[in-house]
């Protein structure tokens, strides 16, 4: 694997405090969603600890390619997108982490009328492309 572009993720928090001060009916991220979208995904409850799901907690030191994070500042998996830019860095995992202020969670789908998404799409295909560049 080349490179990552990680769009406002679920990496492994099971609370933090933008998941206490945001999310609601508004973004379809309330505490009851983010259960439901669990229990859809997860064959078994003990999978939430797979490092396939929970990334903060698997060994982010061997084999992990550079990363793009994008963050939405307005969205309750906030903490989880920061948590992973810190363990990337202190790994030394080459990553970029931007925080697009003002946006709710799935801001990504309203490139036609906002621009901060179309900004983070241009970020992370400019990171993806500079790593293929680079290793290609």
């Amino acid at each position: 694997m080349t490179a990552l572009a990680l769009y406002y993720g679920l990496y492994g928090l099971r609370d933090s405090a933008s998941r206490r001060l945001l999310g609601g009916p508004w973004d379809g991220l309330t505490e009851a969603d983010l259960e439901y979208y669990s229990e859809c995904y997860l064959a078994d409850p003990a999978d939430a600890r797979s490092p396939y799901l929970d990334c903060l907690g698997a060994d982010l030191g061997s084999g992990v390619p550079p990363c793009y994070l994008a963050a939405a500042e307005l969205d309750p998996l906030r903490d989880d997108t920061a948590a992973l830019a810190q363990m990337l860095a202190v790994r030394g995992v080459r990553h970029v982490h931007d925080v697009f202020d003002g946006v709710l969670h799935g801001f990504l789908h309203h490139s036609r009328m906002l621009d901060d998404a179309v900004v983070a799409l241009q970020r992370g295909g400019a990171f993806l492309r500079r790593a293929f560049e680079t290793t290609h």
